[in-house]
């Protein structure tokens, strides 16, 4: 369905969390172009991977163009870093779908083109991805796992916080 759209490559990746960088997990572009994205910059630093983390509908971007741009949160991302590297494997562009499994895990589907997809949203590339990624927890559950809940003490201190007790009365709640 993808390369009937014209996208002729795309990448499974995990959703960043907290603290978490994304990983790629699935990928059919050719060994090079993984190793030079690689070394061209950290993939935390792009914004569609920011952008992935701060939503869950799915969005076109354009390779070099920060995907957080006129959302109110666009600083800290490099996206020219990469820019040259899709361009020379002939990556203009794409559609991101993020994606998420019945226990929480969370990732993205990328359709990977080559033009520009700004505002671009395919319903049957989102349908499509979202079957890809159930197929791939249900065959490999252990390539994507969700972030694990913080242990007891560290909850109940969230919870003190989220009540608005500050650090010496949390102490002396929680011993």
């Amino acid at each position: 369905l993808g390369l009937s759209s014209g996208f002729p490559h795309h990448a499974i990746v995990t959703a960043p969390a907290a603290a978490a960088a994304p990983r790629i997990v699935r990928c059919d572009l050719p060994p090079p172009a993984l190793a030079e994205l690689a070394a061209a910059a950290d993939l935390a630093s792009c914004s569609l991977f920011g952008r992935l983390a701060r939503s869950t509908a799915p969005f076109g971007w354009t390779a070099g163009r920060n995907c957080l741009a006129g959302l109110g949160d666009d600083a800290g991302f490099d996206d020219g870093a990469f820019a040259p590297v899709l361009a020379r494997h002939g990556i203009a562009g794409g559609l991101c779908v993020p994606v998420a499994g019945p226990q929480g895990e969370r990732g993205a589907v990328l359709y990977l083109g080559p033009r520009p997809e700004e505002g671009a949203v395919a319903p049957g590339l989102v349908g499509a991805a979202r079957t890809l990624f159930a197929q791939l927890l249900r065959f490999e559950p252990t390539l994507i796992r969700p972030e694990p809940p913080p242990p007891p003490l560290e909850a109940r201190i969230l919870a003190l916080i989220a009540h608005g007790l500050d650090h010496h009365d949390i102490a002396v709640e929680t011993g």
